[in-house]
């Protein structure tokens, strides 16, 4: 018996700056236009590359992260804002591969937005008292899941066809 071989290619990547602090999203205006991006963290890239879904400071307002989504077909930043606010306080999100909806959990709920009619849907609605983590969407748009934690109980899986 013959001991088996392995052998690693390794594959030089060149990164690709999307967007540094000079960028301004699209709702800013001029006394909101940062010099630099304090700090970010990236949530989600959608399954063709198009959409990178993050979280900054830019737009940091009383200790809360605004979530933004870039474009890199038109690159430029979209709007995220749900009745005219800028979406914050997000702890995990997930983008579609239209980049039209957006689940994510905020303040203990599972939301979905749609940026195609800047709605914003309580999924986790109903489910009484207790806490949602962990939002995930399907690459087409058409399912949400979510862990919910119960205030008293076991940990449930939830999934929601859209």
């Amino acid at each position: 018996m013959r001991p088996l071989q392995l052998q690693l290619q390794l594959q030089h990547l060149e990164p690709r700056l999307l967007l540094s602090g000079t960028t301004p999203a699209p709702e800013w205006d001029a006394q909101t236009v940062a010099t630099s991006l304090p700090s970010a963290f990236i949530l989600d890239v959608s399954q063709d590359g198009r959409f990178t879904l993050y979280g900054d400071e830019v737009g940091f307002r009383n200790g809360v992260r605004d979530l933004r989504l870039f474009d890199a077909a038109v690159g430029d930043l979209l709007p995220t804002t749900s009745n005219g606010q800028p979406i914050g306080a997000v702890r995990s999100a997930q983008v579609d591969n239209a980049g039209r909806r957006i689940a994510y959990t905020q303040n203990g709920d599972a939301v979905l937005h749609d940026r195609s009619n800047a709605t914003r849907t309580d999924l986790s609605a109903g489910l009484g008292a207790g806490s949602a983590s962990d939002a995930d969407l399907s690459a087409d748009g058409r399912y949400a899941a979510f862990i919910w934690t119960p205030a008293a109980g076991l940990t449930e899986i939830h999934r929601v066809d859209l």
